[in-house]
């Protein structure tokens, strides 16, 4: 019964991150095969039941299967939590003098529904402080006729940011890069905010604290609440990958 409500669950998941963003969902693979996983072993413990499959696995196999599991388990939970510590809000930096807006995928000439909460946390900013430089780190997918730099940018000065108050990095592929050529338009010792979803927060914070930016704060903004499951799990993902690189 478990397995069925995991392959419903799943499932049902899987179809409304395609229905809402698509294939460009992140992870949304993820979730269906977890769902067919979950099937299948029903379906497997099912045979069993009825003795039509007959396994009778040795001892050690199993012992290294389940401690496997919970290692992994442990694993996700130790990150995880970190993840969501980092979500919460906290006391947000003031006087900045600059704010990284970190790019993330866009619809055509338009901000992501993600990305437009990035900007829309980077506008609160900017109404309290006008002085403020704002550089949009993001550039171009294949997909894409324009860098995400320049949808950014676009849409803040759609809503009233004055262009010269806005610099644009437009060769970033990854969050690393975003940090790391956003640095470069930065004079020394400047307070910087960098701005992201909550979820994001840690990952960003992590890599800055590795190339040695202290005077990055993270900035949360929201993240959208439908997203938000698949979003942890490809943090979890990416945290692994990018401690191994050595990244983090």
């Amino acid at each position: 019964m478990i397995e069925l409500c995991l392959m419903a669950g799943c499932g049902i998941y899987a179809a409304l991150l395609l229905l809402v963003a698509g294939t460009r969902a992140p992870f949304w693979w993820f979730w269906l095969v977890l769902a067919l996983a979950s099937g299948g072993l029903y379906v497997f413990n099912q045979l069993r039941e009825r003795e039509i499959i007959r396994i009778k696995l040795p001892l050690w196999l199993r012992v290294g299967f389940w401690t496997t599991v919970w290692l992994v388990i442990g694993l996700v939970v130790l990150i995880e939590t970190t993840v969501v510590v980092h979500m919460f809000a906290k006391e947000e930096p003031e006087n900045l003098d600059y704010l990284i807006v970190l790019g993330t995928y866009v619809d055509g000439d338009e901000p992501s529904v993600s990305l437009k909460q990035r900007l829309d946390k980077a506008i609160e900013y900017i109404e309290i402080n006008e002085d403020i430089i704002v550089i949009v780190s993001g550039g171009k997918g294949s997909e894409n006729q324009s860098s995400e730099a320049y949808v950014m940018a676009t849409y803040l000065m759609d809503q009233g940011v004055a262009a010269s108050h806005i610099l644009m990095e437009d060769k970033a592929t990854s969050t690393r890069e975003n940090l790391v050529f956003s640095y470069k338009m930065i004079p020394e010792d400047a307070a910087v905010g960098v701005v992201t979803n909550s979820f994001h927060v840690y990952r960003a914070m992590a890599l800055a604290d590795k190339l040695g930016l202290d005077t990055a704060t993270g900035i949360a903004a929201p993240s959208e609440k439908i997203l938000l499951p698949t979003n942890m799990v490809r943090e979890f993902f990416v945290i692994i990958k990018e401690k191994i690189m050595g990244y983090i």
